[in-house]
């Protein structure tokens, strides 16, 4: 069991996930869009199925780097936070250079950083995907009537939903992550600072 949770320790600490689930993931949803909307929706299953080890490698790395873009745009239009609206850069640093120079050495604090700000970045980056992708879709469907896919009222409703739904709760989940990481922040520097 332990050489489960050094993996998972180790996965987090190495950025691995915050890169799989932050960037790759809402990049990889980015760049479907895209594809399905130059092509169509078969048309992007099948190269899929026949793309080589290396070309998920390359799509892995375009997919990375479309997170980037994608957390760029959001903090451009205050979606996307990386710290509260309360704070500063300056302020956000400080505190942020506090708390590693407290945490050197102890892994339950710089772990439990990183698990908040891999939920903070990959919630973040996810909702604004969706929106970006499913105006890229709708704009799709409207100016191209010959890819729209047919289906019945209750199929249109629940697709909808389902994408508010993420949408909503995505964004909440990021502003939430993003204040419960300051607060950790904060709240381990107080530990750390009270005499022993």
């Amino acid at each position: 069991m332990s050489e489960l949770s050094n993996l998972f320790n180790g996965l987090y600490s190495q950025f691995v996930l915050r890169d799989l689930f932050g960037k790759i993931m809402p990049g990889f949803l980015l760049i479907m869009s895209i594809a399905i909307s130059l092509t169509s929706l078969p048309e992007t299953n099948e190269y899929l199925k026949s793309m080589s080890g290396w070309m998920w490698v390359v799509t892995g790395g375009i997919s990375w780097i479309g997170g980037f873009i994608i957390q760029s745009f959001g903090e451009s239009i205050k979606l996307f936070r990386i710290f509260p609206k309360t704070l500063s850069y300056p302020e956000f640093f400080h505190k942020l250079i506090q708390f590693e120079i407290l945490s050197k050495g102890i892994q339950v604090g710089q772990g439990s950083l990183e698990r908040f700000v891999v939920i903070k970045e990959a919630c973040g980056n996810s909702y604004i995907a969706i929106i970006i992708a499913s105006l890229i879709l709708l704009l799709n469907a409207l100016f191209n009537k010959s890819q729209i896919i047919v289906i019945n009222s209750f199929q249109l409703v629940l697709i909808i939903c389902t994408i508010l739904f993420s949408i909503y709760f995505l964004g909440r989940m990021h502003h939430e992550h993003t204040k419960r990481q300051d607060m950790f922040i904060d709240t381990f520097i107080d530990e750390a600072k009270q005499p022993k």
